[in-house]
């Protein structure tokens, strides 16, 4: 995450706050396992029953629906491709609208707590947001020095 990042504060703030722990893998969000940072939405998902995510999807789903203007075929011929396509069971496919609505709630609206937090493993130990091209000119210097280490410890 760099300092041009256009999320919110808010959000940001829940990413360098987390602690590796924190960093953990869900299918609750859409039914596909991934890597979050734990919030009070992950929790309470995780604490639903089946029932109670369902009407949470189809509410999702909705709301989906109204965002893009898509009609209710439109979205079930969508959910029908992605299911035979991808494989998904019904859960799945029922649950698949959760990830972009919540992540626009956290990612775009700044609301980290009734959105969710995708992550990768490197979230719990961010600590700042340097500017774009510092990010990348330290990650260039990381990876020079790791090769310049492995070549000493394997020389041809």
């Amino acid at each position: 995450m760099s300092a041009e990042s256009p999320v919110p504060d808010a959000t940001q703030a829940r990413y360098l706050n987390a602690t590796v722990d924190s960093v953990r893998v869900t299918s609750q969000v859409d039914g596909m396992p991934q890597r979050v940072v734990t919030n009070e939405l992950v929790q309470r998902l995780e604490s639903s029953s089946v029932f109670t995510r369902l009407l949470f999807a189809l509410r999702n789903g909705l709301a989906y629906r109204k965002m893009t203007g898509a009609s209710l075929a439109d979205l079930l011929r969508s959910a029908l491709s992605m299911q035979r396509n991808e494989r998904l069971t019904r859960a799945q496919t029922l649950m698949a609208v959760n990830a972009p609505m919540l992540a626009r709630t956290a990612m775009q609206d700044g609301d980290p707590v009734r959105g969710y937090l995708p992550s990768g493993t490197v979230a719990g130990i961010l600590t700042d947001r340097p500017p774009c091209a510092e990010l990348i000119n330290r990650m260039v210097a990381e990876a020079e020095e790791t090769l310049e280490r492995l070549a000493q410890n394997h020389p041809d």
